[in-house]
């Protein structure tokens, strides 16, 4: 038993395999999309607090209709950012529960 040799495999055998290579290979690249979309939007929403911040007036008092409008842009833009990254994670749980499933 322990000078035995294993089996070479056959051609289906090895056709499988690189199927499975391939398999692995487009999950792992699916995942790294999914990680880079994501790091997109959170670094985008940082970007956009960061530009309201330095906006936003110290006191009530300083505030003018242009700063206000400007932080009404921000918010307007931070929510449609939000609402897509909402839709697009939807849509990638989606995708990864087929991975998953089958």
């Amino acid at each position: 038993m322990m000078g035995a040799q294993p089996q070479p495999a056959t051609d289906s055998q090895e056709m499988a395999l690189k199927q499975y290579d391939a398999l692995l290979r487009y999950l792992a690249y699916e995942n790294t999309v999914y990680w880079t979309r994501c790091q997109f939007f959170l670094f985008a929403s940082i970007g956009l607090l960061g530009l309201s911040a330095a906006k936003f007036p110290a006191q009530h008092s300083a505030a003018t209709p242009v700063a206000v409008l400007v932080l009404a842009s921000i918010l307007a833009v931070g929510f449609c950012l939000t609402a897509l990254w909402l839709v697009i994670l939807r849509k990638a749980e989606i995708w990864i529960a087929r991975w998953s499933v089958s």
